[in-house]
């Protein structure tokens, strides 16, 4: 009678390597953790306040630009330097720009309009529904989407142009619209860099948490209690 023997195990094949993921994604769920963890820290106000200081800031420096052109359309003698306010630094003037800030594509008037109705469209977006609201970004954003509304409102109303009025004598005409986003968008890029490097932080002390060996804790808490025995 046959008797069954038990066949030799048969060797395991290799084992399929772990799959891991690409650094870049573990940065990124690393930084979202960071983010989520933090999130005061990013988004210190709530939606609707930001949007009350957004809307009220833009609505000023629209105002203000607004009623200082129309203050020299109707007070300053067209031409370049017609009033001195400081003699030989600062002089009001009243001409008139078809480009942008400066006198940039003066040419291109219609696509100046384009360009300045997209920003507009961008900073609104990100005002309101971004996720970092720092009450400085909101401001500088404020001021940004102010000046450039009240240059588009010109380009609407006025046939020839915005109206510059601001002189210095060694720089183009400008007008309060043209300093009002350039202030925004300083306030806007310190507010972006300093909120990186803060991010930049918290995230290096993170990778720090998670690559410290786990019973770090534990020990030290078992030597400070051998030392009090």
């Amino acid at each position: 009678m046959a008797t069954d023997t038990p066949s030799a195990p048969q060797p395991e094949g290799p084992k399929p390597a772990a799959r891991t993921r690409p650094p870049a994604a573990v940065a990124e769920d690393i930084r979202r953790h960071v983010l989520g963890e933090h999130r005061a820290v990013f988004e210190p106000l709530a939606r609707w306040q930001r949007i009350i200081i957004f809307a009220s800031l833009g609505l000023i420096a629209l105002v203000a630009d607004q009623v200082t052109k129309e203050m020299v359309a109707r007070g300053v003698p067209e031409g370049r330097q017609t009033v001195a306010v400081l003699d030989g630094y600062l002089w009001l003037s009243h001409v008139y720009n078809p480009g942008i800030a400066w006198g940039m594509f003066a040419e291109h008037p219609s696509w100046v309009a384009g360009v300045a109705v997209l920003t507009v469209s961008i900073v609104i977006i990100a005002a309101t529904c971004g996720r970092f609201s720092w009450p400085v970004y909101i401001i500088g954003l404020a001021l940004v989407v102010g000046g450039a509304l009240g240059n588009l409102f010109d380009r609407l109303v006025r046939p020839r142009g915005v109206l510059d009025f601001i002189d210095v004598g060694w720089w183009p005409q400008f007008n309060l619209a043209d300093a009002e986003v350039v202030v925004g968008a300083i306030l806007v890029g310190y507010a972006i860099l300093r909120a990186s490097r803060i991010e930049e932080r918290l995230i290096e002390s993170k990778v720090a948490e998670l690559a410290a060996p786990p019973n770090d804790g534990a020990a030290a808490l078992d030597s400070a209690s051998q030392g009090d025995q």
